[in-house]
C-alpha cells in the first residue's frame, strides 16, 4: 500500500544512484610454471647392449670376426648414445631450473601487482567512494531539468498553503516559491505548482504537494485517491522536466509541519549533502507514514467531516496571526501622551 510522503524521482537521479565506478582491468596474464625434462629410462641402453649381446652371439659361430665386430660396435654406439641422451637432459635440466627461477620472479611480480589491482578495486568500491562517485553523477544529471517559466496569481486561496509556507521559509529561507507555471513544449497550456523549493545553485527543483482526501466544495469529490490519473499526470510531467515531486497528506501538513519540513530536507541532503542542513532538525522527530487512501475511503471521510476541525483550526490561527500584525489604535490619550 502506498504511504504519504510519496517521493518521486526523475529517470536521471535514479539512474544515477544506480552507478557504481567501472574498475581497471588486470592488463597481465598469471604465468604458468616451466614443464620439467622428462627423465632418462635407464633401461634403454641396457636393452640395446642385450640385443647387441644376442646378434653378436648368433652371427660368432659363422663368422667370429663379424660378431665380435658387431659386438663392439653395437656396444661403442649404445654407449655413445646414451652419453648424448644424459647430456642433452642435464642441458634440458639446467634451462629449466632457470625457467624456474624467471618464473618465480614473474610470479612475484604478478602477485604484487593483483594486490595492487585488488586494493585499488577495494579503495573505488568502498561505500564512500561509492557515494562520492554517485553524488557528482546527481549533480551533472541535475543540470539537466528544466526551470519554471514564471510566477502566477493564485488559483485558489489555500489555507493549508498559507499555514505551511511559514515554516518552510523558516527552514528553508530564499529557496520556496509559489504558483510557479511550467510551459509544456509547443503549446500555451502549463503546470503549476502551487508550492516550490527552488536551488538555482544546483538545478534542484522540488515540487511538494499536499493531498486533501475530498474537495473542499460542497460536492466533497474524492481527491488525490490511489492511481489517480490527476495527479499521474502531473507527476509525470515534473518528472520528465528533472523535478522531484513530493506528496504529502494534508493531515501530515496540519498535525506535524516541522516533521514534513525535516523530510523534505532530507531529500535535499541527500541531493547536495549540503553541510550543517540536517542540524536545525536534530530535535524533531521521523514523519510517519500516512497510507494514501482509496475512492471508497475518501468518500466515507467526506461523509463524516474529517477535515472539518483541522481547518477549522487552521483558519482560526491564521486570524489571529492576521490581527497580531494589523497596528492597534491608540486613545487620544496615549497619543497626547
Amino acid at each position: 500500500m502506498t504511504s504519504f510522503p510519496i517521493v518521486l524521482y526523475p529517470d536521471a537521479l535514479q539512474l544515477a544512484w544506480m552507478q557504481r565506478p567501472g574498475l581497471p582491468e588486470l592488463s597481465l596474464t598469471e604465468p604458468k610454471p616451466p614443464i620439467a625434462p622428462a627423465k632418462l629410462d635407464p633401461r634403454a641402453p641396457l636393452i640395446t647392449i642385450a640385443a647387441t649381446l644376442v646378434i653378436a652371439a648368433l652371427s660368432f659361430p659363422l663368422n667370429p670376426k663379424l660378431g665380435l665386430r658387431l659386438l663392439l660396435l653395437g656396444t661403442g654406439l649404445t654407449l655413445s648414445h646414451a652419453l648424448f641422451q644424459s647430456s642433452q637432459y642435464h642441458h634440458r635440466r639446467r634451462q629449466w631450473r632457470q625457467r624456474c627461477q624467471r618464473f618465480d620472479q614473474q610470479l612475484e611480480a604478478f602477485q604484487r601487482r593483483q594486490e595492487t589491482h585488488r586494493q585499488l578495486c577495494g579503495e573505488m568500491h568502498h561505500p564512500m567512494a561509492i557515494a562520492e562517485y554517485q553524488h557528482q553523477l546527481v549533480l551533472a544529471a541535475l543540470q539537466t531539468a528544466t526551470g519554471y517559466d514564471k510566477e502566477t496569481p493564485p488559483a485558489t486561496n489555500s489555507e493549508i498553503i498559507a499555514f505551511f509556507r511559514p515554516y518552510l521559509e523558516k527552514y528553508f529561507p530564499g529557496k520556496i516559491k509559489t504558483n510557479l507555471a511550467i510551459y509544456q513544449t509547443g503549446c500555451q497550456d502549463f503546470h503549476r505548482t502551487e508550492l516550490a523549493y527552488i536551488d538555482d545553485l544546483h538545478s534542484l527543483f522540488i515540487d511538494i504537494e499536499i493531498d486533501e482526501p475530498y474537495s473542499n466544495s460542497e460536492s466533497r469529490h474524492p481527491t488525490h485517491c490511489q492511481s489517480n490519473a490527476a495527479d499521474g499526470e502531473h507527476n509525470d510531467f515534473f518528472l520528465d522536466n528533472g523535478w522531484i515531486v513530493i506528496r504529502f497528506s494534508e493531515a501530515q501538513i496540519v498535525n506535524t509541519p516541522r516533521r514534513c519540513c525535516r523530510r523534505i530536507a532530507q531529500e535535499i541532503y541527500k541531493i547536495t549533502i549540503a553541510s550543517g542542513l540536517m542540524t536545525r532538525f536534530t530535535r524533531i522527530p521521523e514523519l510517519d507514514p500516512h497510507p494514501q487512501w482509496t475512492w471508497q475511503e475518501s468518500q466515507q471521510m467526506a461523509q463524516y467531516g474529517s477535515r472539518d476541525a483541522d481547518l477549522h483550526r487552521i483558519a482560526t490561527k491564521l486570524r489571529k496571526q492576521a490581527s497580531a500584525k494589523r497596528p492597534q489604535h491608540q486613545s487620544p490619550t496615549q497619543l497626547a501622551a
